[in-house]
């Protein structure tokens, strides 16, 4: 959603790890209800560690112009580790206590209850109904129990427990649609309506717009893969060098390093603009036999380094390095064949060139 106090609580981003933001509200009531100028507890010590790092990360996701959807995640350890203090303590003055904070264990659970009901109820034509009503009815039910149960001691943890239990069906499920729905491993999100896949946008502005990602050669939602022809040709032309090449960005250069295991040089950084190697190290590296083949295209890159290599190195003819198919009219996985042809500099193919300076 737009930025501002409850841009985390719309629908927009909600469902990514904003589901329990309400019990840790009760929760730290709970936990900071005996503070007292004369005592301050290593409880309190604690909670207040994890409020320092919650609360400026909520305002920044609340504020920021552009991030992605799983940058959220720096919410978890302390969402996590305040709710399950906030839940022992929660348990405690319920058992203990006879005021107003022995309720708020009761109040919590529903109230959270309902906000993830909030999350779930727009996917129930995708994920079924059922979801949302054992969610909520579940909760009801643990809330009445300490209602009703309030002087019978032993029925206390067992209802805090099924409490509890309903309140993280909702976030484990959505945590595990990454990996149930096939969602883009680059940019995942939580959520069975948030098939982020090859060629769909990754992140949220500052206006509530979904922002758009790089294609395939220069980063955001897609991704390569390795071209077997090309292995084999670098590998079989390898005489001792360290890396098996260099290349401008990290889509290149991934299935290389994680499908085979070569050692491979980034010249580019993450999103291939960022200028991680000099040329004066890319020359060293040539020059002590560390590397000698290159593969250039695709976005970004230093134009000196580029340049130095166009100038120096001899062109691979792609016959013989690349499997049919790849090249500059590779048509990348996700797009139409416009969206390929409307690429641009962006979306072209890729050069190997073999530089040696002895």
């Amino acid at each position: 959603g737009p930025a501002g106090p409850l841009r985390l609580f719309q629908s927009g981003l909600s469902g990514q790890a904003s589901w329990l933001l309400p019990f840790v509200a009760f929760a730290c009531i709970g936990l900071f209800a005996n503070l007292r100028r004369r005592h301050f507890t290593q409880q309190h010590k604690e909670a207040m560690f994890w409020l320092a790092w919650l609360v400026p990360a909520m305002g920044f996701f609340s504020v920021a112009g552009f991030f992605h959807q799983y940058y959220l995640i720096m919410l978890a350890a302390p969402i996590a580790a305040l709710a399950g203090a906030g839940w022992r303590e929660l348990v405690n003055l319920y058992r203990q206590s006879t005021g107003w904070t022995a309720w708020l264990l009761p109040a919590g659970i529903p109230a959270t209850a309902s906000f993830e009901l909030y999350i779930m109820h727009p996917y129930d034509d995708t994920i079924g109904i059922g979801w949302s009503i054992l969610v909520l009815a579940g909760s009801l039910f643990a809330s009445i129990l300490l209602i009703v149960m309030k002087r019978v001691e032993r029925a206390a943890r067992p209802a805090a427990l099924i409490g509890l239990f309903m309140l993280l069906v909702g976030p484990l499920y959505w945590a595990a649609t990454p990996i149930a729905y096939g969602q883009d491993s680059m940019l995942p999100q939580a959520g069975p309506g948030k098939a982020n896949r090859a060629g769909m946008p990754g992140g949220i502005a500052a206006d509530g717009k979904m922002g758009g990602g790089m294609n395939a050669a220069g980063g955001f939602g897609q991704t390569s893969t390795l071209d077997g022809t090309s292995l084999q040709y670098l590998q079989t032309h390898n005489t001792g060098e360290i890396y098996l090449f260099a290349t401008t960005s990290y889509t290149t250069a991934a299935p290389y390093i994680i499908e085979s295991g070569e050692k491979i040089i980034i010249t580019g950084g993450f999103s291939g603009s960022d200028p991680v190697w000099s040329l004066d190290e890319v020359k060293s590296l040539v020059q002590s036999g560390k590397l000698k083949y290159f593969i250039v295209g695709g976005r970004g890159g230093n134009s000196e380094v580029l340049q130095w290599i166009q100038e120096n190195g001899t062109e691979i003819p792609s016959s013989e390095w690349q499997s049919t198919g790849t090249g500059s009219n590779q048509q990348i996985a996700g797009t139409t064949d416009n969206d390929a042809n409307d690429s641009g500099p962006r979306g072209g193919g890729e050069t190997l060139y073999e530089v040696s300076l002895s």
